[in-house]
């Protein structure tokens, strides 16, 4: 689904080159989805589900740098369905046959088809390049041009007008090499975690003084799910080859701890250094922004 729009979109018009007329374009929506990779179709599809479950209106729009929904979804997987038949328990009835290995581009232009069925707007083509933020330093909005924004810290969770989502968190299954059920099953408790807070009838838009909204319950809902019980039995195995013996030292570790005792240990080893200047680059790709509903673009 495209805008109907003949303006290049663009937060402030002073930034842009001089001699040039740029006119700038504001939408409201409930809720944007920054990326249209597993974990977000998937939180987006759960809204929508949510939504009509419960006869809400709730406007969801997901944007997605890519010409097209799954053009830069290129690699294959072995799917672990769990994820996708929590989300659809007649997937198979779907069109959907064979085996699980499968394109992922493939089934992310299916997980659009199914959003878009439900009413979520999507948005190919369009890079979220810029956050937004009110004063108090929460999450306002996004804005699609190359401006950027300084990024100075470790990324959580859950944070004032949002919440991150898909494989950038570190949802990933290491000696499985699948993280793709693990990112839809993020994106779902999001869903799940938000979903009371922006249909709640005593939020009103900015204009009427609506403030941002905050969902630490989106931590705890991991916490207490399967990706958490999963991820939590592999924690210390790609660490594990960060010692003094280096690969072999790792592979002893791994047959060990999680092959014999599951993940029992009660340590959790630690990367070298930290981890976020590797998170940070990714994680507009794998954001999902609560707004007060504005999307200022």
């Amino acid at each position: 689904m495209q805008p109907n729009l003949d303006t290049v979109w663009c937060p402030d018009a002073t930034k842009v080159a001089s001699g040039m007329e740029m006119e700038r374009f504001a939408d409201e929506a409930d809720v944007v989805i920054v990326g249209g990779g597993p974990a977000g179709l998937s939180a987006a599809i759960r809204l929508k589900q949510l939504a009509n479950e419960q006869e809400k209106e709730l406007r969801v729009c997901l944007v997605e740098k890519a010409p097209q929904i799954g053009a830069h979804t290129l690699s294959g997987a072995c799917l672990e369905p769990s994820s996708l038949i929590e989300l659809f328990p007649d997937w198979k009835e779907r069109g959907n046959h064979g085996n699980y290995i499968v394109r992922l581009g493939n089934l992310v232009r299916w997980l659009g088809e199914q959003a878009e069925e439900l009413g979520v707007e999507i948005y190919p083509g369009y890079a979220a390049a810029e956050v937004l933020f009110h004063e108090d330093g929460s999450v306002k909005g996004i804005a699609t041009n190359d401006v950027g924004i300084a990024k100075d810290g470790s990324p959580k969770l859950t944070f004032p007008g949002g919440l991150l989502i898909g494989c950038s968190p570190g949802f990933m299954n290491v000696p499985k090499i699948k993280g793709t059920h693990t990112a839809m099953k993020s994106g779902m408790l999001a869903a799940e975690a938000i979903f009371p807070k922006v249909t709640a009838e005593n939020l009103d838009s900015e204009t009427a003084g609506r403030k941002w909204i905050h969902a630490p319950e989106y931590s705890e809902s991991l916490k207490n799910s399967s990706v958490w019980k999963e991820l939590r039995a592999v924690r210390n195995i790609r660490p594990s080859f960060h010692n003094y013996f280096g690969l072999y030292g790792g592979m002893v570790y791994t047959g060990i701890f999680y092959w014999m005792l599951r993940g029992k240990e009660p340590w959790t080893l630690k990367h070298r250094g930290e981890d976020y200047p590797f998170i940070l680059g990714v994680v507009s790709n794998i954001c999902l922004l609560i707004t007060d509903k504005t999307i200022n673009i």
